[in-house]
């Protein structure tokens, strides 16, 4: 699949189209593919020269005056060839060194539905004349642009679905420039006044207005807003999704200070923890249980202007420590975390590796709003040394694992499960790689309903998962509901 597609719809205006190319190569970075497409009227294509380099697509207009019919047109054909699909006018210009791989690492690190726009140098951040949305929003909406729009206000509402989606970004150093006859960049032109008019202006600011209030367009806003959740991108991962990240990965893992992490966190987990803080990228993380400090620097390198609270009783036995973590003995649910972070608890996650009663640690995790928990030492239920959330949701009895190698038989209490779910939505995480069904204990993953492993069978590449495959137990992240007495 091709990267990115610039729809750029023109009329009567060859000229600016021969202007636009002779900058287009000057700044484009040839790495990522990035195309730029004339969408042209059936009765008016025959006025442009095709100029080299450029794509040159043909719509029937049906006399409709506007960027948003042809836009939409060129949108929906596109859309399944692209990554990306960008819309500029045909009067703005690149003018800076490799805007597109700047726009495409954006968009990529901040999928699905992420949009991106620059500066034009006119509207700045308050306005996207020029944007470039994630395809999947044409796929799901049938257009790019909502159709009862003609002209104006289509750069509104697609700044009012971006800040909805929470997923809109502006790079002021990244410079679009619109050169617009309102500021004298251009020379006026019929075109200009056609679409600029009074008659266009107050239907296309009345049909923004119902599109914006209509609780059909805002439901289905809800429905991708659900499908960008956390749980919803790890419960529908697969090589496709995670190929790219686990690489990423991979590299940084390479560059781990501690080598020989024995009873630690292991590369299967690490991923996890990775993938769930770029996602997120929280303003504050709150590590329980650190031992020789490898998730700590996983966390510092994945989000370094993120703050850090790191808690563990045993802090002489940390390896790695790092001047921009603060770490404390205290445990967890002995935190007052409303009065020391205000609203920022809503914007915190907890790593919780601390083999502690994770019942427990979601109960202070929910009412002090915490909304984003790992929990890491996640056994099924009849292994490991603690009550964890899956032994809660899988069964009524949970077995602990004690240190001379005993086992003991415990009750979960009724409540528990009903509790867990009412405050939060629970997802496990997939193992990345496994090639056997027998587990570290000796029983089979299969006995505790184990997710299917995104690999099943050896390359080389994976050689990290393969030899610590046994060390997945189940990583489980949690959504933490609002808490309404808060």
């Amino acid at each position: 699949m091709k990267k990115i597609a610039i729809l750029i719809p023109s009329r009567d205006r060859n000229h600016k189209i021969e202007r636009l190319n002779n900058l287009w190569f000057e700044y484009i970075d040839n790495s990522i593919i990035t195309d730029c497409i004339i969408v042209l009227d059936e009765d008016n294509e025959h006025t442009y020269t095709r100029m080299p380099g450029f794509i040159y697509h043909i719509v029937k207009s049906n006399g409709s005056r506007g960027i948003v019919y042809p836009l939409n047109q060129a949108a929906n054909t596109f859309c399944n060839e692209y990554e990306y699909i960008g819309f500029w006018g045909d009067d703005h210009r690149p003018n800076t060194k490799n805007w597109n791989s700047i726009m495409y690492s954006t968009l990529n690190d901040n999928k699905p539905y992420s949009m991106v726009y620059g500066n034009d140098l006119l509207q700045g951040e308050n306005l996207p004349t020029e944007i470039i949305i994630d395809s999947l929003y044409i796929k799901k909406f049938g257009y790019m642009i909502h159709p009862s729009i003609q002209h104006l206000y289509s750069d509104d509402l697609l700044l009012y679905m971006g800040k909805y989606m929470n997923n809109i970004h502006y790079l002021k150093d990244v410079i679009i420039e619109h050169e617009h006859y309102m500021v004298g960049k251009s020379a006026p032109d019929a075109m200009y006044y056609a679409v600029n008019g009074h008659i266009i202006l107050e239907k296309d600011k009345a049909a923004y207005e119902t599109i914006k209030n209509s609780a059909e367009f805002n439901n289905k806003l809800d429905e991708l807003l659900y499908e960008t959740k956390i749980n919803y991108l790890i419960e529908n991962s697969d090589k496709s999704t995670l190929e790219k990240d686990i690489q990423d990965f991979l590299l940084l893992y390479s560059k781990k200070p501690i080598k020989d992490n024995s009873g630690g966190m292991k590369a299967q987990h690490m991923f996890w923890v990775y993938y769930i803080l770029k996602k997120i990228n929280p303003k504050v993380i709150i590590e329980s249980g650190i031992w020789y400090g490898q998730s700590s620097w996983l966390i510092e390198q994945v989000c370094p202007n993120s703050k850090i609270i790191s808690i563990d009783p045993e802090l002489d036995r940390i390896i790695y420590k790092s001047k921009n973590i603060e770490y404390r003995r205290k445990d967890f649910n002995d935190h007052d975390f409303t009065s020391e972070l205000g609203d920022d608890c809503k914007n915190t996650l907890a790593f919780i590796d601390d083999h502690q009663n994770n019942y427990l640690r979601l109960k202070h995790a929910f009412k002090h709003n915490i909304r984003h928990l790992i929990f890491e030492d996640n056994y099924p239920t009849t292994h490991g040394d603690v009550l964890s959330l899956k032994k809660i949701l899988d069964n009524k009895f949970y077995v602990i694992d004690d240190a001379n190698h005993g086992k003991s038989i415990h009750d979960i209490p009724s409540n528990y499960k009903t509790d867990v779910l009412e405050m939060c939505d629970y997802t496990e995480c997939p193992p990345l790689y496994l090639d056997t069904n027998i587990t570290r204990w000796g029983d089979r993953f299969s006995d505790h309903n184990c997710k299917k492993p995104i690999y099943n069978n050896y390359e080389e590449w994976l050689d990290e998962f393969k030899k610590e495959q046994l060390d997945y137990t189940f990583i489980a992240y949690v959504n933490v509901k609002p808490n309404k007495n808060k």
